[in-house]
């Protein structure tokens, strides 16, 4: 796998993990309301771990020590390679 590199100073990015407890960590837009059900995100909602309810959570997250920035590469994440469950009905 290539070197991740700062976009601020270039410098090589150390990876490692954002831990969490066994909640879901999801990214949601500014003006948007958080979803009421554990692992079913609304459709404006970006899913970074989904909650394990057994172990933490983890998310694979890269850092500059120069410009003490943080990137998570949404490819990477563990939670996207997994399938997404649907439910009988929408949550949005």
């Amino acid at each position: 796998m290539a070197k991740k590199r700062c976009p601020y100073c270039s410098q090589e990015m150390e990876p490692g993990y954002i831990y969490n407890g066994k909640d879901d960590i999801v990214w949601t837009p500014k003006d948007s309301d958080p979803s009421g059900f554990i692992n079913f995100p609304h459709k404006d909602q970006v899913m970074l771990s989904r909650s394990l309810r057994i172990r933490t959570n983890k998310l694979k997250v890269y850092r500059c020590p120069r410009c003490k920035v943080q990137i998570i590469f949404e490819n990477e994440l563990e939670g996207n390679k997994k399938k997404r469950l649907t439910l009988p009905f929408t949550c949005e």
